[in-house]
Formats: structure tokens, sequence, C-alpha cells
């Protein structure tokens, strides 16, 4: 006996399969995203959805906001990127707007912020 599934019988198999794997890609990438900074006295917060990532303060030697062009840099992944380029090297970035750059050096590496106004960061965290 041959039935008729319907028309929409493809797209239920479909949501089926890829809907659950499709929304935890959805919710891993909510949960990495960056919201914000705050700067308290021992550390640069870096807020997110679940979390907040410590960046310290000790070891910080300088704070320069860089109106970097990020044409010769190497993406490795997601929000929370590790960068490679001939400047800083390897470096890690928690940047949601790639006009507004900070660089943090420490002693052993580099990271890249995005705050909203760039040069007032700057004089808090040095202030």
């Amino acid at each position: 006996m041959l039935t008729h599934k319907g028309p929409f019988f493809a797209l239920t198999i479909f949501a089926k399969l890829f809907a659950g794997p499709l929304l935890i890609v959805w919710l891993v990438g909510m949960a990495q995203m960056i919201r914000g900074y705050t700067i308290t006295n021992d550390a640069i917060l870096v807020h997110r959805f679940l979390w907040d990532t410590r960046l310290p303060r000790k070891g910080l030697i300088s704070v320069t906001s860089e109106p970097m062009t990020w044409k010769s840099v190497f993406q490795w992944k997601g929000n929370e990127d590790k960068f490679w380029s001939k400047r800083t090297f390897c470096s890690r970035t928690y940047c949601t707007n790639w006009s507004h750059i900070v660089m943090l050096r420490y002693t052993n590496r580099t990271v890249f912020v995005s705050p909203d106004n760039p040069d007032e960061f700057v004089r808090e965290v040095m202030g």
C-alpha cells in the first residue's frame, strides 16, 4: 500500500535532523559573546553572557589605542580569537568592534579589546 506523506515531509525530516545541532551551535556562540568590559583595581573583566574573563593588570607593560588595519592578520576562531601577525605574533582578542582596538601588552603576551571609547579606556587602565 502506497501512502502520500504530504509536501512538507522532506522539510519535517530536515528540521528534525538539523534544528537541534544548529540550536546548540547558536547557544554556544551566544554564551561566548562579549558584552563589555569593566576595569577594577587589579584586573580588566571581559563580560560574557554566562561568565567573565579576567585580564590581570599585574604584568601589564603598555596600553595603547591601536587604529590598526587587520589586513595582514590570520584569524583562528570565533569571537574570542587567536590571531597571528608579524607585528604581534600570536595574540588573543576580545573584540566586537574592529574600529576601536586597544592593545594590552604583557610581558609574555598581547591581548586586544574593543571598548566603546578607546582613549578613555586607556586613561582608566593607566591611571
